[in-house]
């Protein structure tokens, strides 16, 4: 009788556990639909797991372009935009919250301070030049994360 109620338990557990993990929001960390279209990837830092990174793991089909052709250095402007590291630095606060990253915008070839907020299955990141006052955000969604960059 103890054998089975224990085993009934675990059950339950295994069960209230995956249940729970499936339904929580992961965070800052995952793949995010930008408002161009494009897929970004947020995940530790290759080289750094306390901190975070950005990088493009889908460019939008009706993207202007597939190369980091508004880069300010000539000889990168041919560099293909998927797979790019576009942000990087971010220190996560908590599980939903980062900050004191750098984010590199590929239309504008700008690079600006940023700092990002997940609540569910939106991201708001807010990119700056200064103080976060003077700056502005975006919102992008949580979506599925694409096939590796061909």
């Amino acid at each position: 009788m103890k054998r089975n109620r224990f085993i009934a338990f675990v059950l339950l557990l295994i069960v209230a556990s995956s249940t729970a993990a499936w339904a929580a929001p992961e965070g800052v960390v995952g793949s995010w639909l930008t408002l161009s279209g494009d897929v970004v990837t947020v995940s530790t830092c290759a080289n750094d797991a306390r901190q975070l990174c950005f990088t493009v793991a889908r460019v939008s089909p009706t993207a202007p372009g597939t190369t980091d052709a508004m880069n300010p250095d000539a000889t990168l402007r041919d560099r293909p935009l998927c797979g790019l590291r576009i942000g990087d630095g971010f220190k996560p606060d908590s599980p939903t919250t980062a900050s004191g990253g750098q984010i590199y915008d590929p239309m504008s070839g700008k690079t600006y301070s940023a700092k990002m907020e997940s609540k569910g299955d939106t991201l708001k990141l807010r990119g700056y030049i200064g103080v976060p006052t003077l700056g502005r955000t975006e919102t992008w969604t949580r979506t599925a994360t694409p096939p590796p960059c061909s």
